[in-house]
């Protein structure tokens, strides 16, 4: 996966599998989104800070529950499914760089493994990110025999530096309304791949489009539309690293939301999500798809809903999020997922 959005957050009445019993949610800093148990399983984004109060780890896991089979006890078995780790020179608030990775379990040996990492560079200009450096990527190859999967390689090394066949730059452009950022990415002498990030706000976030541009100029990606807002505080604007990463959505990427098994391919991946440089919550968005294979809109859309519980500082503690799946082509045919039509999301502060 080559572009991983991690700006926060999909953040993530009242069964919580991850709830912490005594916690007040009396602090400002966000440490923990837990959403609650579906299937029998429940998604976590732990913040990790430092000394200085900065961040330096985003960690989202997966955790499943079984009853053992000897004991009458719930077990729980926790996954890795992604990281980022920000780095800092001295005791700057600016981060130096940021690795970020992905992670899937390795059933064979009993452990999570990174499947694809980069690591990122920040450049800044007067206060305010500019740009990227060149990435250097790692991927973990699939090995093929016979036309089958046999295994996995050792982690590749893609280091733009050094092979001049690949090569990462980006660019940002920043006003006061918008934020626009277009990341190129080279290999092996094709034409190159481009994202686009382009963001529109006032107080809050209006408008957010985030597009990949193919070697055939196709284009696809998800589309962002923010109506409502709440009066309340958005606790990811509390962060060092809101100002540098606003161009990015805080999301629980994967997490259950959206309907299985209709619909063309098009239909985002069903995340909650919003952005860093948010001053109030979002209590409803839509989200839409274009197909690069046929240069149309897709024809679903998700409209989604959040009621918040907020705590005494006026922060969020409890999200209850509906899904509505719209087909565009009839859109008085609403569909909801299919005995999920609620998520529930609990927040834990410092």
């Amino acid at each position: 996966m080559k572009k991983i959005l991690f700006l926060l957050v999909c953040l993530p009445l009242f069964s919580f599998a991850a709830n912490d019993p005594g916690n007040s949610n009396s602090g400002k800093q966000l440490i923990k989104i837990t959403s609650d148990t579906l299937k029998g399983k429940f998604d976590q984004i732990q913040i990790t800070y430092d000394p200085l109060n900065r961040v330096v780890r985003i960690c989202q896991t997966t955790s499943s529950l079984s009853k053992s089979t000897t004991e009458n006890k719930v077990q729980t078995a926790t996954n890795i499914l992604r990281t980022q780790d920000f780095e800092y020179a001295g005791n700057n608030l600016q981060p130096a760089l940021r690795k970020r990775a992905l992670y899937r379990f390795d059933s064979a040996h009993g452990r999570d493994v990174i499947t694809d990492c980069q690591v990122q560079y920040f450049k800044y200009k007067d206060g305010k990110r500019v740009g990227d450096s060149i990435f250097n990527s790692y991927s973990l190859e699939i090995f093929y025999k016979d036309g089958e999967k046999v295994g996995d390689t050792i982690l590749h090394n893609e280091t733009a530096n050094t092979i001049s066949d690949i090569s990462h730059t980006s660019k940002y452009s920043i006003s006061a309304k918008e934020i626009s950022r277009e990341h190129s990415e080279g290999r092996f002498r094709s034409a190159p791949i481009v994202f686009k990030d382009h963001l529109t706000y006032e107080l809050n976030l209006i408008n957010a489009d985030y597009e990949l541009h193919q070697y055939n100029n196709d284009e696809f990606g998800y589309y962002f539309k923010f109506p409502k807002y709440d009066h309340a505080n958005n606790p990811l604007k509390n962060m060092n690293i809101a100002p540098y990463i606003s161009s990015e959505i805080f999301d629980f990427m994967g997490t259950d939301l959206d309907v299985e098994g209709i619909g063309p391919t098009c239909l985002p991946i069903n995340y909650l999500g919003w952005s860093y440089l948010n001053v109030n919550n979002p209590i409803s968005y839509t989200k839409n798809g274009s197909d690069g294979r046929t240069r149309n809109e897709c024809v679903l859309k998700n409209d989604v809903s959040i009621a918040y519980v907020y705590n005494k500082l006026n922060l969020p503690q409890r999200a209850t999020v509906t899904v509505k799946t719209i087909n565009l082509r009839n859109p008085d045919q609403a569909h909801n997922v299919e005995g999920i039509e609620k998520r529930h999301f609990n927040f834990t502060y410092n």
